[in-house]
């Protein structure tokens, strides 16, 4: 790919730049940092895909120009400067969020088996992203966000999730209440993650075979209100002296569990090698 490297004062580099995460998400836009991640955004079905990539990266990016991808070549600093620091690692790339699913979609989903995550308020990126990685990893793929949930498509949610979060299926509820009811009525059975030495110790509880593992915020725990809508609380037994785990860590502990003890679980379903560029990312 013999392009000439854009210069940092590129009309399109000095836009991108100008974009922060409230920006983006107004404008409908995410971005994707480093190189692997930048990749699986290509590889994924977002929109309007725009890649920016260093001189040493052109030959590998170019291929995906065919998928219909926009591959530009900018210097080490012009990257800095879309990024706002060195993170970038010599790529990034821009693209359309994509659409989240809804709730219809969920109840509709004939599989007999299934576990799904709801997330009322987590407020903190890191713990989003890091619950999605796990839940793709053990096998859930449907994940409800409540209305204070923190932004599902940030630059940091995304890093972290290792792009997770673009192969989930995300819902965005404007009524969580009601679609946990309507949940209820699907066949799933409500079980609530709780600080409650009543609760049932998780290692003692037996999923169902459509369950929904209900999680509360990092700081404050499940609301009153969460834990009574529950038809199980569940509790993680810790050691003496020890009053909480992190979330996203007691999360992929929940999430193993139902996974690894529910016989009607599907197994997860192993990403595909990327179908262009047959080496692994470094």
């Amino acid at each position: 790919m013999n392009t000439p490297p854009l210069q940092p004062d590129d009309p399109r580099l000095v836009r991108l730049g100008s974009l922060r995460d409230r920006d983006l998400r107004r404008e409908g836009l995410l971005v994707a940092e480093g190189r692997w991640l930048a990749r699986r955004l290509l590889e994924s079905s977002a929109a309007e895909a725009v890649a920016i990539v260093a001189p040493r990266f052109a030959d590998e990016f170019a291929p995906y120009a065919d998928r219909g991808a926009e591959i530009l070549v900018a210097a080490e600093e012009a990257l800095s400067q879309v990024a706002g620091f060195a993170f970038h690692r010599g790529a990034l790339a821009v693209a359309r969020r994509p659409a989240l699913a809804t709730v219809e979609s969920v109840l509709a989903d004939p599989r007999p088996r299934q576990t799904v995550v709801v997330l009322p308020d987590t407020t903190n990126v890191e713990n989003l992203g890091a619950i999605f990685r796990s839940a793709a990893a053990l096998g859930v793929d449907t994940i409800f966000l409540g209305e204070q949930c923190c932004d599902e498509f940030s630059r940091r949610t995304l890093r972290v999730s290792m792009g997770a979060a673009l192969q989930l299926r995300l819902v965005r509820s404007g009524n969580l209440a009601a679609d946990l009811d309507a949940l209820r009525d699907a066949g799933f059975s409500i079980a609530a993650t709780v600080l409650d030495s009543s609760a049932t110790p998780l290692m003692q509880f037996c999923p169902p075979e459509k369950t929904a593992l209900l999680f509360g915020s990092e700081a404050d725990g499940l609301a009153e209100h969460w834990f009574h809508a529950a038809d199980t609380q569940l509790t993680i037994p810790m050691a003496e002296g020890v009053d909480s785990l992190n979330l996203a860590a007691a999360a992929a502990i929940a999430l193993w569990h139902v996974q690894q003890n529910s016989l009607h679980t599907d197994p997860p379903r192993l990403s595909k090698e990327p179908k262009i560029l047959p080496n692994p990312p470094k």
